[in-house]
């Protein structure tokens, strides 16, 4: 008789690996950081232990149907790594044919400390980093990050003022590096006229940082933005890839990572991006206008209003969810007893960058075009960033040739967010012009072939 035989068979659970009724994935009862892929992996893997999980059942089940072995097998190697730090479990590669979650005896496995590679619910890295400084300087950061948030004119002004004293008082700090890097990422996707040379100067803050601190929370996430801004998609792909290994925790890694896959078409891996972000900061009416928006690019303008509904009622006093509201409740039901409310939205430096544009936008929807008209002849003087951000307006009203010739304009400037607005489902009828496919071409000329499913 086998004297092992009487022993209990060790199971996830017993090392402390286990699901509860919600789908989340806990280690010792402490939810896992896991990026959404990740986490389904793992579940698969936990629901069928000890059987293996065939391929088919990840590409039906995580990836809805459309998954490459290079995806599957990249996600697993991330998912090794998360769970690196606990004894006794490893997942096996079936050649071929699958995954197998395995306990491994405590003999043959080697144990390290869990905090090393999965990151505590409690110890968020983005303020732990913030807090390593005396108290003004922390909480200067802490602000200046609020008003990028707020995304207007105004606030992204006073935030860029504060960021730039706060790194000559403290130029060892590198949470102000990364969030002047973010300041500008802000600016540039709120139309500011950023060229590829003002980038560089972030670009260049976030290279300092990297070699003094490369383990510096948002970082490589930033850094990866700031490539997809200036039109450099397949240097962010690996940045993006980093940070999901890196910085699972932090909610601009997932916000930076579905604005990358709008830039590059890929909206429904966007909006689960954008999904992950707002899980991790609930309370931010950015990032749930953005899980909005990605449902208008999948043309589910329905979805969208719930969203937008949603955020409104929890920020009623965000006039971004305001005009965001307004116009998703014009895309879907457009009506005269909107234009009222339009029109009396104020635009100045304190609205929401987008405002004007938005306005203009679900006033044409609504019928009055005049006044849609109108807003766009004001944006007559400002930069090509800005001037872009009216050409779905301009379509609307039959101004085919202006809305091409101003996202000509943007291209030549090199404005960052033109490959999300290239894909909005308001500008695809620039599509048809005789000159898109050159502005399409030189946006896109440094993409790789298209990604494999995340």
């Amino acid at each position: 008789m086998n004297p092992n035989d009487d022993k209990p068979v060790m199971t996830p659970a017993m090392l402390g690996l286990d699901i509860d009724k919600n789908g989340f994935v806990h280690y010792q009862a402490a939810p896992l950081a896991l990026a959404r892929k990740e986490k389904g992996v793992l579940q698969l893997l936990l629901r069928d232990w000890p059987a293996m999980v065939a391929k088919a059942s990840f590409a039906r089940e995580v990836w809805a149907g459309e998954m490459s072995d290079e995806s599957l097998a990249r996600c697993v190697t991330s998912l090794r790594a998360a769970l690196k730090g606990i004894a006794g479990i490893q997942i096996r590669a079936i050649y071929g044919q699958g995954y197998q979650l395995q306990i491994v005896p405590p003999a043959l496995s080697v144990p390290g400390p869990v905090t090393e590679t999965i990151a505590p619910p409690i110890a968020y890295s983005r303020l732990l980093d913030a807090a390593r400084i005396a108290p003004v300087h922390a909480e200067t950061l802490m602000h200046a990050r609020t008003l990028i948030q707020r995304r207007t004119n105004s606030s992204l002004e006073r935030a860029e003022a504060l960021l730039r004293t706060l790194m000559t008082q403290a130029p060892d700090y590198a949470p102000a590096k990364i969030a002047f890097a973010e300041c500008l990422g802000g600016q540039m996707s709120c139309g500011w006229g950023l060229t590829p040379a003002d980038l560089d100067k972030g670009l260049r803050l976030l290279a300092d940082v990297a070699k003094q601190s490369p383990q510096a929370a948002g970082l490589w996430s930033q850094t990866a933005h700031m490539l997809d801004g200036a039109w450099r998609f397949s240097e962010a792909d690996r940045l993006h890839a980093r940070a999901r290994q890196t910085q699972v925790d932090d909610p601009s890694t997932h916000y930076h990572l579905g604005w990358h896959m709008l830039a590059r078409g890929r909206s429904d891996d966007a909006l689960h991006a954008f999904r992950d972000a707002l899980a991790l900061a609930p309370f931010s009416p950015a990032l749930a206008i953005m899980v909005a928006r990605a449902y208008t690019f999948l043309d589910q303008p329905d979805m969208a209003l719930v969203y937008a509904n949603k955020v409104y009622e929890e920020h009623p006093d965000s006039s971004q969810a305001y005009v965001f509201w307004l116009v998703c409740e014009a895309s879907v039901n457009p009506r005269a007893a909107l234009i009222d409310p339009l029109l009396d939205v104020k635009l100045d430096a304190l609205s929401w960058s987008f405002a004007p544009p938005s306005v203009a936008y679900g006033l044409a929807l609504c019928g009055a075009s005049d006044a849609a008209a109108a807003l766009i002849a004001r944006s007559a003087g400002d930069n090509p960033s800005v001037r872009a951000t009216y050409t779905s307006t301009q379509l609307l009203l039959g101004e085919t040739e202006d809305a091409q010739q101003r996202v000509e304009a943007a291209a030549a400037l090199g404005a960052g967010f033109l490959p999300i607005f290239l894909h909005s489902p308001g500008n695809r009828r620039l599509r048809d012009h005789p000159r898109y496919a050159a502005v399409h071409a030189a946006v896109f000329q440094h993409a790789p072939p298209p990604l494999p499913a995340i």
